[in-house]
């Protein structure tokens, strides 16, 4: 399996899982089960990518601190960012600093 396949196949993970019927994200009382899945899906995303990526070059030590470094450099990020992310769709959604024409591609 190529590395291109691992990452897609993590990026349909991530895709899939967290979208609703309609192609949009969850947002309200799902935000915490969508931040849930989103880390689990990455967590195998990261897993997939790593082994598949360094197998047969470093030891299994070495992959799985890897991984597990590039996760937590992922969780810091994920955490960090969405209160941002909910921030923005609320301003969008109250129409708060967005305008209609801003927005359109005229």
């Amino acid at each position: 399996m190529s590395l291109s396949s691992f990452s897609m196949y993590g990026s349909i993970i991530n895709g899939g899982i967290l979208q609703t019927g309609n192609g949009e994200m969850p947002v309200g009382s799902y935000g915490f089960a969508t931040t849930v899945l989103l880390l689990v899906s990455q967590a195998l995303n990261t897993i997939l990518f790593n082994v598949g990526a360094f197998w047969g070059i470093y030891s299994a030590k070495t992959i799985l601190s890897i991984a597990l470094s590039s996760y937590v450099i992922f969780l810091v990020t994920s955490l960090a960012d969405t209160p941002f992310v909910y921030l923005a769709r609320y301003l969008k959604d109250k129409n708060i600093f967005f305008r209609a024409s801003f927005l359109s591609q005229d």
